[in-house]
């Protein structure tokens, strides 16, 4: 015993060497480490409590989400971090610098007890344990900052020892208990349950077949159940939270879709077979082809995998390792298969696998599951010693191994010793950072905050790259998510603004008035930080196919123009080089008075600035969600559209079917795809989460299936140049004066080649230019040439559209990004075309070059075997299936919200095969709804395929109502709006279609653009009147206008400052056309209002309120998922909770100390959560996170479950040391048993 206890100490002390010296760098540098990828210790000490208190409570007050789609699984790490963070008195810097050599040090000693438990000689035990603690997935997911993976990494070895124990040795309970904990600890990292449960059900298998006996198979199946009940026992306060809640819905689909860039970039096999291919600049592989890393790391690795599978083949023949070596291999090769998903031998089958097992979308970083390649190699190392050991009979020889392994091993883990590749950052924060910090930590009050910039990764001035900013994730005030995941609706009113301050900084104001009501009080502005975010998505490539302009992209880093755009709108508080722009923001808990409804976000942006607090604002689109509402509000605001049988009617139909376009990539260049990668590509996508479903959007052409060699009758144009003619036919249309510069055409007859010069340098890209090549619009065209350059500088290419009068038609285009830059030989490009514009009749080809050129002049190009085809016959649109049942047999109507945009084109929708047309080309940008028809539908399963005909087009959502029933919610929707003041807005540059006019900033205007017309310009817009009442038009801008609508002409002269308002006039339920054209010189025009009423009010007294329904007295905080709100109420009131809105808050409202009604919320401002409470009197409300209740009954049973089972692991072992405390209580326990036996026998 003093031997093994002599053994332990002195490989302990190996392996901590090893773990101190891969750390050394890190722990001797001032600063916290991290700031890379996921790396999430943060610094100060409230942030360490914070970090904790995510793991107890449901939901996040800090970034506003909940449950509702990731189950909280942090438990049991969080509880070791706590451990760890006491120990150093939650101090981050020095929590973040002892973290990783510990979990190196546990994974080492975990793998050298199993190593000893399989029977494996000291020495074999030690070479696998700093094998274990060296590989390259360790050093990858220490770097990526996966805590929880490495937690999960470094405890597993037990699971199998124990497990190996409980069903080789004795089934004692200790064992199968110590087995289950960790088992159930490993769930801390989602892919760790599955990957165990599998690993462990193999190994049960091989033991239970080697046995050979009905025995074996009775310990295999008790240990599964066991482990399984045991599990389900110790994560039942996530297990519970998760299937107790019927509001609460996975989401991992949305984020896991099979063109996942991790999925794409799965290791090749090679790589995977050495245990690296992880898709990032620092795994060992990749270091290594790009000449960073010694090549002995890769030839060791190499070596160390071969030699294991010579060995293993050797064990196989041995009864005594036979198992093991059959059950590592078969390990190896499953795990190999999984971990090169799409790059592996047989991608289709790993795809079926993927799309058909729900539990696999966990793997979407697909190198997680290399756990299972490391785990088989670290056993067939284990065996390679043995092997080597047993047949080398000599000390020295022994010895010798032992150096030559040791050798292999420590190469192999060069990566992790030579401090992982300076890999990771280390960050000394700067005193504005704690000085802003602490300000908001001890300012009293509850409010939210902003930070600028918003979206991770954020790179701090001080170091090289970018990661999650923990200054936003453990703000001490409550902020917004600064992952983009488009689930959330905080998520999309953050977004919006990251876009308005950089794009629409006139719109910043409005923004900010939305911002304050929902009780945003500061906007920290960090001018020296930037937002990397555009470089994990294909931002400059996405702006460049749609918009042709990348300006987004290039002002997104810089951040201190943002600051400048947002400081000139508050109050600033400076903190040396870190501002806060305070805002006029509403309390966290507020009270408000009957709601006002708003049919889409542009009209509330619009409107917000007249409202005071007493209004609860509403979205139309969640009225489903909060039926009371279309009684109690007197006030709704359309646009020309209000389709109040949709808006209206889902809150009194339970029949409608709502059908959400889902779709499995995320790639929208080449399929149907969530806007997961692409939301920045318009505002009315980024703002899209506030309504509460998915968006669908693409550009891609259809996909074409084409010949090896295509038919001459299929091709429409072609230059081979072999002939001065065909040169000249390009020479004809390529200015040679292009902004200042000169480029030369000519024959390269040396070749039969279009040669062009560039012989000096410009601003502004250069072209070469073939003649207009006629093609049909619906048509789609495959483009094939070859370029070669010289000294070039950055040759890329466009096709440019042209209608019948040869005319450019704007904005129609493709874009191929990258064709070459500076020298580089003959290269084949191809890419088909579809024409984007229906009036297109020509198309060009143009190869752009030479903008600021600083390449050595002259810039040469050559071009050659120029041909286009007409691949129509060969193509197949890109289409999305979307499944979806009815209940009953009957007539349908079929609505649809699309993406109406200046960028669109068309859209097939096809009902169960039954085609429908829809063009989405327009001038506005904006979603709408479309009436699609009536069809009649069978009970059972049908389908709706979405077809992208051309163009950008977005879809949102699907409705189905019964005809009947839709008649009938109709009448009643325009009986109910009979009562209601129904206001019509229109901004002038979004809600009006116009003719000579242009669109301007205008920091004045009520959205921060107008409209300036031309000498003939007009705006004009038809708006269906849905009550018979008077109206009043009112208009803001500058200048005279002539204004009808129906038989009424006004004229009205106004200015900036004030509205100007029409006499009231009637109209009855109808069709009219609003137009609006200037008498005077430069008119500009920013907003109308056309509203009923029979009072001739103002907007101002519209909007007026004299009276508040109810007041707040006190409210309190007592945890994330609990508040205490005292309320005094006069009449019935809508309580306002700027926690992010979502439907499993309820508020419980006490009066007179009983419980008189339960609320569900309804989301105010699309954002946060509204309680319409229908009591009044002093009332005590209670604001509870529902899935919480939950969440604390599971985990009193897991941190029961854990603590007597931790207790009895340990009284069993101190029983088997003969302990004599745990041998009187085992005798109380047996006396205890036997007089309970003895009352329950009959």
């Amino acid at each position: 015993m003093e031997r093994m206890r002599y053994t332990y100490l002195r490989v302990g002390f190996i392996y901590a060497l090893v773990s101190f010296l891969s750390n050394a760098y890190y722990i001797f540098s001032p600063g916290v480490i991290g700031f890379r990828h996921d790396w999430r210790i943060p610094y100060l000490p409230g942030q360490v409590w914070d970090r904790f208190f995510e793991a107890i409570f449901t939901w996040n007050s800090i970034s506003g989400r909940g449950v509702s789609g990731v189950p909280n699984t942090l438990l049991y790490e969080r509880l070791f971090e706590l451990a760890l963070a006491v120990l150093v008195r939650f101090n981050g810097e020095v929590l973040s610098k002892i973290i990783v050599p510990i979990i190196m040090l546990v994974s080492a000693l975990t793998m050298f007890y199993l190593g000893k438990v399989l029977r494996f000689s000291s020495k074999s035990a030690f070479f696998m344990g700093l094998f274990y603690m060296l590989t390259p997935v360790l050093y990858n997911r220490i770097i990526a900052g996966y805590h929880l993976y490495n937690f999960a990494y470094a405890i597993s070895p037990l699971f199998f020892a124990f497990l190996h124990k409980y069903v080789y040795y004795k089934q004692r309970c200790s064992y199968i208990l110590t087995a289950a904990l960790v088992f159930g600890m490993s769930a801390v990292q989602v892919q760790f349950p599955p990957m165990l449960a599998f690993m462990a059900a193999l190994y049960l298998l091989i033991f239970a077949i080697s046995k050979r006996n009905y025995s074996s198979l009775i310990i295999s199946l008790k240990a599964i159940a066991i482990l399984i009940v045991l599990f389900i026992i110790l994560n039942s306060f996530w297990i519970l939270t998760m299937f107790m809640n019927p509001g609460s819905k996975l989401v991992i689909n949305k984020a896991a879709p099979i063109d996942y860039h991790e999925i794409m970039n799965a290791p090749k096999l090679l790589p995977a077979f050495l245990m690296t291919g992880y898709s990032h600049v620092y795994d060992p592989f990749y270091l290594y082809t790009h000449n960073k890393l010694p090549s002995l790391v890769i030839y060791s690795l190499l070596s160390l995998s071969i030699l294991s599978l010579i060995a293993s083949i050797f064990a196989i023949n041995k009864k005594e390792q036979a198992y093991l070596a059959v059950y590592s291999l078969s390990l190896l090769s499953i795990g190999l298969f999984f971990v090169s998903a799409l790059n592996g031998p047989f991608p289709q089958l790993w795809k079926l696998l993927y799309l058909k097992i729900p539990i696999l979308s966990v793997f979407r970083e697909v190198y997680h599951s290399m756990f299972i390649v490391t785990f088989a190699y670290t056993l067939l190392v284990g065996m390679l010693i043995e092997e080597l050991h047993k047949k080398l009979s000599s000390p020295r020889s022994k010895n010798l191994l032992v150096v030559i392994l040791l050798f292999i091993i420590l190469s192999s883990g060069y990566p992790s010793l030579n401090s992982f590749m300076h890999q990771l950052n280390v960050l000394n924060y700067g005193n504005s950072d704690i000085e802003v910090y602490n300000f908001l930590k001890n300012e009293s009050g509850i409010y939210r905050v902003v930070y600028v910039p918003s979206l991770s990764p954020i790179r701090y001035p001080t170091i090289n790259r970018g990661s999650v900013d923990l200054m936003i994730k453990y703000s001490p005030k409550p902020t917004f998510p600064q992952h983009v995941t488009r689930v959330f609706p905080s998520e999309g009113i953050l977004q919006y603004y990251v876009l308005t301050s950089i794009e629409h900084p006139e719109r910043i104001e409005n923004i900010h008035e939305l911002l304050g009501k929902i009780s945003v009080k500061y906007i920290i502005c960090r001018p020296n930080c930037t937002s990397y975010y555009p470089y994990y998505v294909p931002m400059l490539r996405y702006l460049q196919k749609v918009y042709g302009s990348t300006i987004l992209y290039h002002r997104w880093f810089n951040t201190s123009l943002r600051c400048d755009n947002i400081k000139h709108r508050g109050q600033i508080l400076n903190f040396n080089n870190i501002n806060l722009v305070q805002i006029d923001n509403s309390p966290f808990i507020n009270v408000g008075g009957t709601p006002l409804v708003f049919s889409s976000f542009d009209d509330l942006l619009s409107g917000v600035r007249y409202l005071d607090n007493n209004f609860a604002i509403i979205l139309n689109v969640h009225l489903r969600e909060f039926p009371l509402i279309n009684n109690i509000s007197n006030t709704f605001v359309f646009t020309n559209e209000p389709l109040y049988d949709l808006y209206l009617m889902d809150s009194y139909l339970s029949t409608t079917l709502f059908v959400t376009p889902n779709a499995p990539n995320n790639r929208p260049e080449k399929s149907w795809a969530t806007d997961l990668l692409s939301w920045y590509i318009n505002p009315s996508i980024a703002i899209a989460p506030l309504y509460g479903e998915n968006t669908v959007l693409t550009w891609a052409p259809p996909t074409a299936d084409l010949p090896e060699n295509m038919p001459i009758s299929n091709l429409i144009a072609s230059w081979d140049f072999t002939s001065q003619d065909q040169v000249k036919a390009w020479e004809n249309v390529t200015p040679k004066i292009q902004f200042s510069a000169i480029q030369t055409i000519s024959w390269d007859e040396s070749v039969q080649a279009l040669r062009a010069e560039l012989y000096n340098s410009t601003w502004v890209w250069k072209t070469i230019r073939s003649p207009l090549i006629p093609v049909k619009y619906d048509h789609v065209y495959r483009f094939m040439f070859k370029v070669k350059g010289q000294n070039t500088n950055v040759v890329h290419a466009y096709v440019k559209e042209y209608d019948v009068n040869k005319t450019l038609i704007k904005g129609s285009f493709l874009y191929y990004p990258f064709i070459g830059d500076g020298t580089f030989n003959w290269k084949t490009i191809s890419f088909n075309y579809q024409p984007q514009s229906e009036d297109t009749r020509y198309i060009q080809l143009q190869i752009w070059h030479g903008h600021e050129t600083d390449k050595p002049l002259p810039n040469i190009i050559w071009i050659d075997d120029v041909k286009v085809y007409d691949i129509t016959n060969y193509t197949k649109p890109v289409t999305l299936d979307i499944p979806f049942k009815v209940d009953k047999t009957d007539n349908y109507k079929l609505f649809i919200r699309y993406f109406k945009n200046q960028k669109g084109g068309a859209i097939r929708v096809y009902l169960d095969g039954t085609p429908i047309y829809i063009k989405t080309k327009d001038q506005l940008n904006k979603f709408v709804w479309e009436d699609l028809g009536t069809f009649k539908l069978e009970k059972g399963k049908h389908k709706i395929v979405l077809e992208n005909v051309r163009g950008f087009n977005a879809v949102n959502l699907f409705a189905l109502i019964p005809e009947k029933e839709y008649n009938k919610a109709r009448k009643e929707a325009i009986e109910l709006l009979q009562n209601k003041t129904i206001i019509y807005l229109f901004e002038a540059e979004s809600d009006l279609y116009r003719e000579n006019t242009e669109i301007i900033k205008d920091f004045n205007a009520s959205n921060g653009e107008a409209i300036k017309f031309d000498q003939k310009g007009k705006a004009w817009q038809n708006v269906e009147i849905v009550k018979n009442s008077t109206y009043r038009l009112a208009l803001k801008g500058n200048g005279t206008f002539n204004i009808s609508i129906g038989d009424y002409k006004y004229v009205l002269t106004v200015n900036n400052s004030t509205f100007e308002y029409t006499p009231l006039f009637y109209l009855r339920n109808g069709e009219y056309k609003l137009e609006i054209t200037p008498t005077s010189k430069d008119a500009l025009l920013d907003v109308v209002w056309l509203y009923s009423t029979d009072k001739n009010e103002t907007l101002e007294e519209l909007f007026q309120t004299n009276e508040t329904p109810a007041t707040v007295q006190d409210y309190t905080k007592v945890n994330p998922t609990l508040w205490k709100v005292k309320v005094n109420a006069t009449k019935p009131f809508m309580l306002t909770f700027a926690e992010s809105y979502d439907p499993l808050w309820e508020a419980r409202v006490y009066k007179d100390g009983k419980l008189v009604e339960k609320v569900s919320p309804v989301p105010v401002y699309g954002v946060i959560n509204g309680f319409w409470i229908n009591q009044t009197g002093d009332l005590e409300i209670v604001l509870r996170y529902t899935p919480q209740d939950w969440f604390e009954r599971g985990l009193m049973v897991s941190l029961t479950t854990f603590l007597l089972s931790v207790f009895y692991i340990f009284y069993d072992w101190r029983r088997e040391k003969g302990d004599k405390w745990a041998k009187r209580l085992e005798k109380k326990f047996k006396k205890l048993t036997s007089k309970v036996k003895r009352k329950l026998s009959p």
